[in-house]
């Protein structure tokens, strides 16, 4: 009886330990952070070249590397779209692309 007693107990911890757990995720891209306008995004990573939530930008590591595309995103811009933050592209960036092909 008292060993079946610790078992219930030790199964009533876990989950009340389980219950009290932070239910956030660390805050990287796609992991549930929604942004809902432009401002709520910035630009991160080493380079520039992630596009994230503002409260995401100080936990984003990358490899700080250049690649000729990084130039491009010059032309293109971190925002808010459906929830979610990424670049948005304009003509001039497609043609920046395209040079680099």
């Amino acid at each position: 009886m008292r060993r079946e007693l610790t078992f219930v107990t030790i199964i009533v911890v876990a989950i009340v330990i389980v219950l009290l757990l932070p239910t956030e995720t660390n805050n990287y891209p796609g992991n549930g952070v929604t942004c809902a306008m432009d401002s709520d995004c910035a630009p991160s990573g080493c380079s520039g070249q992630v596009c994230a939530h503002v409260s995401e930008i100080t936990n984003i590591v990358t490899t700080c590397e250049w690649k000729d595309e990084y130039e491009c995103l010059t032309y293109a811009t971190c925002g808010c779209t459906e929830g979610e933050c990424e670049w948005k592209t304009t003509p001039e960036y497609t043609s920046c692309m395209e040079g680099l092909e």
